[in-house]
This record gives structure tokens, C-alpha cells and sequence, in this order.
């Protein structure tokens, strides 16, 4: 019998620091912390992970001490859009053509011709760089920590392997002819939102295939004892001011202008407010920044309003303040500094929209607004200000997370995960030959990971309870519900 652990293979290619890498270091640390039963409590499973060399995060993933496989690095052009040559580019951008583009079957042609291009001169290039990469590090499972149009390569690199691939997907993204044809390579397909799951099923994704599984938060990085003084001082805020945040990478969608304009009406009722702007220039708006220090600006809130950039201590600059706002203008995916805010016993205003809906109860436990509306925000912003006692009836995230109560001690999910399907078997740690499609799916350990599930009980949970991720109703040794072999979550119960 092969003891070796299972080596699972990470790669998530983003250039920044994100919500995709946030849950990807926390899903490395629930799997590197589960351990064997009995007397040789080795590691179950070997992490390795690929990372664009040009993310900041790889020293955080280098310190962490999860990856015993290694963490490996690559160039990518992720985030960064087409690069087309000169000529095309002055082409694109002509009169004639932009007129030709308006005609549906020239515009399908176009789109075609320039699927065709990417997958030649970007996407099989990056694949083949990436096999080469994870091939030493002899994966059982590839797990591509993105959605399906920025996983294609890994897609790629993992099938010429023959090794199993789980997509997690993390985005409300359209799927192109391409990508609805990958799909079909994937074996399982982890979903941090209802509101994905059901995109992804109209885009004609494979979702039988796949399950949800919300992003967690650890309540042990947001300790009520945390104090706002030394970052507010930090900061240069006032030490009795009420401090309004909005976390997020600098886009557009994300609406920090909506932050602004919302909090300069609400300024002029609250004399001590002042706005926090968390968040670093995404690759993709490196100008965003100035224009919003321009409304800033503009709207005669300057001087009442930080801009701290990137911050890696989410928890302390969270304890900073009176009150988060999500300000999405656009769905979002799941809404991870929602439940950051919520852990953090912090009242949350957030975009009505998308994954937010699957975590708050508009009045319960958090308020919601219209996407883009700055008014009803500022609304908010005032009812929470003049009634500082209301967040206080809300449930506290200890106990519930969002909508649904968790009974996870050490992870908190913003809501209880809903499981189907199957995915690929994992093979004895270092088999090489084609992996085998069927139960019990290894993705699910992963998925179970992500949200540190309670694992496996191997009865009926009874109503209102988690249930088996894998569905299973039997005892471990009869491989639960006549799957055949052992339920690999037996070893986690």
C-alpha cells in the first residue's frame, strides 16, 4: 500500500492580491492541517502551486508553510487583456471596421478569428509552459482556482497530463465556444455561489458536475478584542470619527464612486465622517485611482476621505470602522468582504445583487441597496448613524453565518453548501494512466475544504443539518451508499 500523501496542484494566475487568493490560502490551510488518525498523524495531502510571478501574494504563499510540493511561479498575461500587433490595433480601432462589427455575421467571424488567435499565440504557449511546470511535481489532482476563459491553459496542461481537474469558480464571466468545449475536459466544478452555479448553467457549463461551496472565513483572524486606535492613528483619522469603508480592488464595477458620492451627501448630515478607500489599482484600471481622488475632489469631500492602497491586515483596518459598504455596481460573485465584515461584528450595507443575496437578510442581518445607488446608500449610511443600536439585533457571525447557521467550529461559511454530483477519482498518489470519472469524488474534499464542512457522519443528517457531500447514508466501511471503497471523508470525522 502507497502511503504517500495525495499531491494536489494549485494555479491561480491573477497578477494581484485578491478575493481568489484570500480563499485559495485559506483552503491550503484546511487541507495541510488535516491530518492522519492513530499514531502517525501525517499530512492527507501534499499542496504544490503555481502563481504569476508577477503577484505580490507569492512571498505570503512562500511564508505560509502550506506548500511541501512547492511554490512555483510563471509568467502570464492574465488580467492584462489582448496584445495585438500595431496594425490590428489601428485596424480595430477604424471607421470602416467598427462599422463591419455592427453586422452580426462579420462580428461572429471577427470573434472567431480572434478566439483562433488567443488560443494559438497565448493559450497553448501557456499551456505547454505549464505541463513542463507541473510535471515534476506528479499532481493527483489540478485544482484551477478561476473560472473556465482564464483556466484554459490549466485545463490544457492538466488533460495532456491525464490528471483529474477541479475548476473553482470564482466569477460571473460568459462563456465563449471555446470554453463551453473545456469544459467538458473538467471533472468537477466547485461554485462559491448559487448566483455562479446558475450563470454558469446558462452560459452551458457541465454544472451536474459540479457543487457549491461558499468562501469561508477563519473567525480567529477577526478576535473582538482587535482595537481601532493604532490603525485609525496610522491612518490619520480621527479617533471619534464615524469611519465609513469600502474594500476593494480599484475598479470600476466595485463602485467605490458610488462610495463617494453617497458618503459626500451623508457628510453633510454627520460632521465626523470620514471615508476609508481599501484597495490596490487593478492591472486592468491603472488610472482609476486619480480619477476617484479627482471626485473626491470634486465633490468637496477631500479632506474627509483615505486612500490606504493594498492592506494585508484586513481584520485590523476592518476594526477601524463604524460601517462597511460593498458597492458593486455589477453582480458579484459571492462578496467575500461581506463575510469579512460580518466575522468582523461590523453592520454591512452591500449591492442587492448577485452572491450578496445567498449571505444578507435586508434587516436581519445587514442592509441592502440597489446596485449604483447612491442615494438609497446614503440613506443607509444615515439610518445606521442615527440608529447606532440597531446592528446590535443582528445575529453575530460566532453563531450564524448570514442567512443559515453553521455548525463549524473552526470555519465560517456564509452559508450552508449545496452538493450534487460526482467528479473524478483520485488515483493512487503517483498512478499515471487516464483518471477514472467516477465516485467518490475527490473535488468534494476540496470543496469541503473551502468551507470546512463538518465532513462525513455517514447517517441522515436530519432536517435544517449539513448534508454528506458525497450523499452518503451508509457506514464507512460498506464505501458509503454502495459507492465502492471507502468514503474518503471518513478519515476527516
Amino acid at each position: 500500500m502507497n502511503d504517500r500523501p495525495h499531491t494536489i496542484a494549485f494555479v491561480d494566475l491573477a497578477p494581484r492580491p485578491g478575493g481568489s487568493i484570500v480563499s485559495l490560502l485559506l483552503l491550503a490551510q484546511g487541507l495541510a492541517e488535516r491530518r492522519r488518525l492513530g499514531d502517525d498523524p501525517a499530512p492527507l495531502y501534499r499542496l504544490a502551486v503555481v502563481l504569476n510571478a508577477a503577484n505580490p501574494a507569492v512571498a505570503r504563499f512562500r511564508d505560509s508553510g502550506f506548500f511541501a510540493g512547492g511554490v512555483l511561479t510563471i509568467g502570464s498575461r492574465q488580467g492584462l487583456g489582448d496584445d495585438y500587433p500595431a496594425l490590428v490595433e489601428r485596424a480595430r480601432s477604424s471607421g470602416p471596421l467598427a462599422r463591419l462589427r455592427r453586422l452580426p455575421a462579420f462580428l461572429a467571424a471577427w470573434q472567431g478569428a480572434g478566439a483562433l488567435r488567443r488560443l494559438l499565440a497565448d493559450t497553448l504557449p501557456q499551456a505547454r509552459r505549464l505541463r513542463n511546470l507541473l510535471a515534476p511535481v506528479q499532481p493527483d489532482l489540478v485544482h484551477l482556482n478561476d473560472i473556465v476563459p482564464v483556466s484554459r491553459a490549466g485545463i490544457l496542461a492538466a488533460s495532456w497530463l491525464q490528471r483529474p481537474i477541479v475548476c473553482h469558480v470564482r466569477a460571473l464571466d460568459p462563456l465563449t465556444w471555446t470554453d463551453r468545449w473545456l469544459t467538458r475536459r473538467v471533472d468537477g466544478f466547485i461554485y462559491i455561489s448559487q448566483a455562479v452555479a446558475e450563470q454558469q448553467r446558462q452560459a452551458g457549463a457541465q454544472v451536474r458536475r459540479g457543487q457549491v461551496a461558499p468562501n469561508a472565513v477563519n473567525p480567529d483572524d477577526f478576535p473582538p478584542t482587535l482595537r481601532s486606535g493604532a490603525a485609525r492613528q496610522e491612518l490619520g483619522i480621527a479617533h471619534d470619527a464615524f469611519v465609513v469603508g469600502s474594500l476593494g480592488r480599484l475598479v470600476t464595477w466595485k463602485g467605490h464612486h458610488v462610495a463617494l458620492t453617497a458618503f459626500a451627501a451623508f457628510a453633510r448630515q454627520c460632521p465626523t465622517a470620514h471615508l476609508l478607500i481599501v484597495g490596490a489599482p487593478d492591472v486592468a484600471e491603472p488610472d482609476l485611482e486619480q480619477s476617484l481622488r479627482r471626485l473626491a475632489v470634486e465633490l468637496g469631500i477631500a479632506d474627509r476621505v483615505t486612500f490606504a492602497g493594498q492592506r494585508d491586515d484586513v481584520p485590523q483596518v476592518m476594526a477601524t470602522l463604524d460601517v462597511l459598504c460593498h458597492c458593486a455596481i455589477e453582480p458579484e460573485p459571492f462578496g467575500r468582504v461581506v463575510i469579512e465584515g460580518m466575522a468582523s461584528r461590523r453592520p454591512v450595507i452591500a449591492s442587492a445583487a448577485g452572491g450578496v443575496l445567498e449571505i444578507i437578510e435586508s434587516g436581519v442581518n445587514g442592509l441592502l441597496v440597489p446596485p449604483g445607488d447612491a442615494a438609497a446608500l446614503a440613506a443607509a449610511l444615515t439610518d445606521l448613524w442615527q440608529h447606532p443600536s440597531k446592528p446590535l439585533a443582528w445575529p453575530r457571525p460566532a453563531v450564524s453565518g448570514s442567512k443559515r447557521t453553521t455548525r463549524s467550529p473552526n470555519m465560517w461559511p456564509a452559508s450552508k453548501p449545496c452538493t450534487t454530483t460526482s467528479g473524478a477519482r483520485l488515483a493512487a498518489p503517483g498512478q499515471v494512466g487516464r483518471h477514472e470519472r467516477t465516485c467518490p469524488p475527490i473535488f468534494t474534499l476540496v470543496a469541503v475544504a473551502a468551507t470546512d464542512g463538518p465532513g462525513c457522519r455517514h447517517r441522515d443528517p436530519g432536517p435544517g443539518a449539513w448534508p454528506h457531500p458525497l450523499g452518503c447514508a451508509a457506514p464507512a466501511a460498506d464505501g458509503g451508499a454502495g459507492r465502492g471503497g471507502l468514503c474518503p471523508l471518513a478519515r476527516h470525522a
